[in-house]
């Protein structure tokens, strides 16, 4: 049964959702590398702001993949959702064509 969304455009944004997300692990596992080479080869207070930097940006990284992953859940629920108010639509179609016969 056809619901009130576009399922199809619905699972494709979730996909690309989730290729942001592992996306942004790839981004995350470079800047841990750049970090170990930067406290391997640099002394100093500038080697501490660097990485303290490297750890903030890793933070915020963090939280939009969080905020994506929050996304995904939103996207099946309302399918769910959706999905649901048909069935409840349609069993109540059937109910009433079932009156109108007798």
């Amino acid at each position: 049964m056809a619901t009130g969304i576009n399922k199809d455009k619905i699972d494709s944004l979730k996909v690309e959702l989730l290729d942001y997300s592992e996306n942004i692990n790839g981004i995350i596992n470079k800047l841990e590398d750049c970090k170990t080479v930067i406290q391997s080869n640099i002394e100093g207070t500038s080697k501490d702001e660097i990485v303290q930097k490297i750890d903030s940006l890793n933070t915020n990284i963090s939280v939009v993949k969080f905020n994506i992953n929050a996304y995904i859940n939103i996207l099946s629920r309302i399918e769910d959702i959706y999905s649901g108010q048909d069935y409840d639509v349609a069993s109540n179609v059937v109910k009433n064509i079932g009156k109108l016969e007798n």
